[in-house]
Formats: C-alpha cells, structure tokens, sequence
C-alpha cells in the first residue's frame, strides 16, 4: 500500500518531499496540496538508489507508478481501470502526477501496488502456485 502515512510512500525519496517530515499526516496533505510545493516534488528526479526502496525489481519509477492501483472509497482493487495509468491517458497527465494528487487529497487516500502475482489484475497466477503440486503451506 502506498500512501502519505505509509512506509511506501513513493514521494519520500524527492528531497523536496523530505522537508515535511515530522509533520502529521493531515499537515503533510495541506502542505502537498499548495502549488508551488506540488511542482518542486513532481520536478524533482530520485536517484536511482532512492527509487530502489519501493520500486519493483526491474521497473522504473514511472512504470511503477503507473501500475498502481488507486484504492477509493471502499477499497477496490479488482477494477483494472482503476490504474493510475488509463487516469494518464485521459487526463493528458504523468503517472506521478495522477498518483500524488490522488494521495495528497484525503487524509485516508492510498495506492496498491501489485508488485508481484497480481500485476495484471488476476488472481489466476496465485491460484495456480497455490494448487501446484510442488507447493508447500505451512
């Protein structure tokens, strides 16, 4: 889960971001939201390093934030065009950019990434680990 009060939080690595630490979460909101604060965040690059906290093995930050999944309100992570990347695609905006407004405008606003067995929405590939005769659940 990736969101403002959680310890995946993909704007944390942008020096910019880092600056709020020790606020609270509903302080951090109000301040993301400004602007000013907003562009600093979303101009700034991570390193390569920074990145590698949170990201999957072998994508990069922008494909990563492109496949998350924003949660609303209930929590659905079953409906594919919830992806932040067809967000993109419509709202003429970076992944980042659908991400970070998403996750800055409420206090409670989170993200699933689907780093592994849920990458494409289905719950077949766990299925098949599951009920594969070379699995054992302990």
């Amino acid at each position: 889960m990736l969101g403002i009060g959680t310890a995946l939080n993909p704007f944390s690595v942008r020096p910019s971001y880092r600056e709020l630490d020790g606020l609270s979460i509903p302080s951090s909101a109000v301040a993301c939201a400004t602007r000013r604060l907003r562009r600093r965040i979303l101009d700034e690059k991570p390193s390569a390093e920074e990145v590698s906290a949170w990201r999957s093995s072998g994508s990069s930050s922008q494909h990563a934030l492109g496949q998350v999944l924003v949660m609303g309100d209930p929590p659905d992570s079953s409906r594919p065009r919830r992806r932040a990347a067809p967000h993109c695609r419509r709202e003429d905006a970076r992944p980042d950019e659908v991400a970070y407004d998403y996750l800055t405008k409420a206090e409670n606003a989170i993200c699933f990434f689907p780093g592994v067995n849920y990458t494409y929405g289905d719950h077949e590939p766990i299925r098949e680990m599951l009920t594969d005769s070379g699995t054992l659940l302990d």
